[in-house]
């Protein structure tokens, strides 16, 4: 039974359940703009094998099967320079430096690819450095184009999951997408 269910995407309102329960203080509560959170604080762990990574949170999508809508509401996008020099950054302290593994865990990552996903993967392969990608969560199918496939491939995409859209292809459908952008 837990003491507490924070229901809320809110990340002030989840630090500060946390800081509660922690009797502890935030020094500075993150934005509600995924846009302006800090990287991730790896430096916390000892070894570091492999490094996760988001450039948005949610999907413009709200299909019937799937709950990253309810889990986060709002379909949020990062800079992909600041997503690049993060990767960058955090690849410096993975250990195995012959090899760099990295999980992007977007529910929409090749959503509005040509702003985001596409200059991140141009970064990535101009820098030369030893990247293993990964993409756990399903990409949606529609979005892989042959420009997004060659990135792919010459990023060196080792894990790649595919998911289920819709059956719909109604102009409705592509209107909530092209609307929520």
């Amino acid at each position: 039974q837990p003491d507490e269910v924070v229901a809320t995407s809110d990340m002030a309102a989840i630090c500060q359940t946390v800081d509660r329960y922690c009797q502890t203080e935030t020094a500075a509560l993150p934005s509600a703009d995924f846009a302006d959170w800090p990287a991730p604080a790896y430096d916390l762990y000892d070894k570091l094998d492999y490094i996760s990574i988001f450039s948005s949170l949610g999907c413009c999508y709200r299909c019937d099967y799937c709950a990253s809508s309810i889990l986060q509401p709002r379909f949020q996008q990062a800079v992909p320079g600041k997503i690049a020099g993060q990767i960058f950054q955090l690849s410096k302290m993975l250990t195995n430096q012959q090899r760099l593994d990295i999980a992007f865990q977007d529910d929409a990552l090749l959503i509005n690819a040509e702003n985001r996903f596409i200059p991140i993967m141009q970064e990535l392969i101009a820098s030369g450095l030893p990247f293993k990608l990964h993409s756990p969560n399903g990409l949606h199918c529609r979005c892989i184009t042959p420009e997004i496939a060659q990135l792919m491939y010459r990023g060196d995409f080792e894990m790649i999951r595919l998911s289920y859209e819709a059956s719909d292809d109604s102009p409705s459908f592509s209107a909530l997408a092209r609307a929520t952008l």
